[in-house]
C-alpha cells in the first residue's frame, strides 16, 4: 500500500498525487494545506486563495468539474480510486500561514470524495504551522524551521494509525 503525506507545499504535493494516481495510492495525510487543484497553475491565484488568506474563496464546484473533466480525459486516475481511501488532515488552530478557511475546504473537498468513516480532521488542536511531535522540535506555537513542533502531541504515531492500522508501541530506547 501506497501512502502520501506532507505539510504545508508538501501537503499540498501530496494531495495532488493521491488524486492524480487514486488508483496506486490508499491514503494521504496532509498538514496545513488546502485543497486539490488551489492554486490552478496561477501563482496569483495561490497568493490570493490557497496560503494565508483565502479571498475569494475558491470555488469547489468548478474543482471538482476540472477533477472529473481530467479524469474523464484519462489524464489523472478516476476519482472513484478515492472512495475506499484513509485521509487525515491537520491545521493547527494557531497557523497563520495557511488560513483556517483554505484547509476547511480540503476537508470538504475530500468528503465528497471518499467514505465518511475513514476522513479523520482536526481544527482544533492549539498548534502552530508544524508537524506536532511528542517531544522534538521547537515551541509548538511557534512556526519555524525545521517545522517540527515540540506539541506533547505524537501526529506521525496518529497518522500511522489512522493510514494503516493499529501500530507496535515505541521502543525505549533504540537499538540499531
Amino acid at each position: 500500500q501506497i501512502t502520501v503525506s506532507g505539510i504545508s507545499s508538501g501537503g499540498y504535493m501530496a494531495t495532488q498525487f493521491h488524486v492524480a494516481h487514486s488508483t496506486l495510492v490508499a491514503g494521504a495525510a496532509i498538514v496545513a494545506a488546502g485543497p486539490w487543484y488551489c492554486a490552478q497553475n496561477d501563482l496569483g491565484q495561490a497568493l490570493k486563495s490557497c496560503v494565508d488568506k483565502a479571498e475569494p474563496a475558491v470555488d469547489l464546484a468548478s474543482l471538482q468539474r476540472k477533477a472529473e473533466a481530467l479524469a474523464d480525459a484519462g489524464e489523472i486516475d478516476p476519482l472513484t480510486g478515492l472512495r475506499a481511501d484513509r485521509v487525515w488532515l491537520l491545521h493547527g488552530a494557531l497557523d497563520t500561514k495557511v488560513a483556517a478557511q483554505v484547509s476547511n475546504q480540503l476537508q470538504a473537498q475530500y468528503a465528497s470524495w471518499i467514505d465518511a468513516e475513514n476522513l479523520v480532521y482536526l481544527d482544533d488542536k492549539p498548534f502552530n504551522h508544524t508537524l506536532p511531535t511528542l517531544a522534538a522540535g521547537g515551541d509548538c506555537d511557534k512556526s519555524e524551521a525545521p517545522f517540527l513542533g515540540r506539541c506533547h502531541y505524537d501526529a506521525a504515531g496518529e497518522i500511522l494509525t489512522h493510514l494503516l492500522g493499529e501500530l507496535k508501541a515505541p521502543l525505549a530506547a533504540a537499538s540499531g
